[in-house]
């Protein structure tokens, strides 16, 4: 028993002898020591030390470092804190490392749309949280250039895709109204500015599919401007198609019972005028249907009772505009 009251006391006083170079020890086998710590502590002691795989406690000790433990102390502190922001900014960078742009082709138009949108925003927003926390870090500046540029890059990316998703919602409207010939020949200037983002829409995701690394194809201030005079074209194109759809309304009053898709549904069809049909309901409050005959002529119109009413005059509405035929006095019975 004595004995082994002996070994604790030799393993006590062991102890006690080595934990005033514990913040040694801490300080000069910290992670983030590089270079720089150790130039500005040779210069602060004025003893250069240099930590290689030969340095040791006993060479430490040898150097009389046991008297600069508070110097060391902070320089471990500091590098730890810079440490941190070194491990953060690289964890940023491997996360883009394997993400790329989910791109998926769109119905029958030969072209792309963008898929994953609200996670590589997520993403985004994290990391620019992160970043700018960074900039305001006392323990900045050995990476405040770094940081700065990263921070600018995360921006620029965020920016891209937010015009990128504007360009996106807008011309997924608007590519099947001015996929219609007949829409291109009745607003010629909307056709033309819708067709230009069109062009650059394609050869922009035929870039994204050569190269769809997300962070490297997003951070592009070319691609940003791109965007950009896209979602100003389609706002003057959306601008013009409203302004042409209440022109219509004005001619057909109960246009207005219908949303802004029925109408353009009807306006883009005016060769096959029976695409009126499933309308009709909603503009007369008494008509499901009315009769085609030969040549798309109307003979007849029946209700949701199934009544069957003649018209009093066969209606002929080819190569007319769907407002005028619907409006004229020949089919005045409509309005039962």
């Amino acid at each position: 028993m004595d004995a082994c009251v002996g070994i604790a006391e030799q393993i006590k006083a062991s102890v006690k002898t080595f934990l005033p170079l514990v913040p040694l020890v801490q300080g000069l086998r910290n992670k983030g020591i590089r270079p720089r710590h150790l130039t500005t502590l040779s210069e602060n002691i004025g003893q250069n030390v240099i930590i290689d795989k030969k340095f040791t406690l006993k060479k430490a000790m040898k150097m009389g470092l046991e008297g600069y433990a508070e110097d060391i102390q902070k320089m471990g502190e500091t590098a730890g804190k810079e440490y941190q922001i070194e491990v953060a900014i690289d964890d940023m960078e491997e996360a883009w490392k394997d993400i790329e742009l989910d791109l998926l082709p769109y119905k029958t138009t030969g072209t792309h749309v963008l898929k994953g949108y609200d996670e590589l925003t997520a993403i985004l927003d994290e990391q620019i949280t992160m970043t700018q926390a960074m900039m305001f870090s006392p323990y900045k500046a050995a990476f405040e250039e770094r940081i700065e540029l990263w921070n600018v890059k995360l921006a620029l990316v965020s920016d891209v895709l937010e015009g990128w998703m504007e360009v996106q919602r807008s011309w997924l409207y608007l590519q099947p109204i001015f996929d219609s010939d007949d829409i291109m020949k009745q607003l010629p200037t909307e056709g033309k500015r819708f067709a230009t983002v069109d062009k650059n829409w394609r050869q922009t995701m035929v870039s994204a599919i050569r190269k769809p690394h997300a962070i490297t194809f997003c951070a592009n201030e070319r691609l940003l401007k791109s965007f950009t005079e896209g979602v100003a074209f389609l706002d003057l194109v959306q601008k013009g198609l409203s302004d042409y759809l209440e022109t219509k309304r004005d001619a057909f009053a109960r246009f207005y019972f219908l949303a802004d898709d029925e109408i353009l549904s009807i306006l883009s069809e005016t060769k096959d005028v029976t695409k009126v049909q499933p309308h009709l309901k909603k503009c007369f409050e008494g008509i499901v249907n009315v009769e085609f005959l030969d040549e798309n002529r109307i003979g007849a119109m029946i209700s949701r009772e199934k009544e069957y009413i003649p018209m009093s005059e066969v209606v002929d509405p080819n190569g007319k505009n769907v407002e005028d035929w619907m409006t004229g006095k020949k089919v005045v019975v409509f309005f039962f």
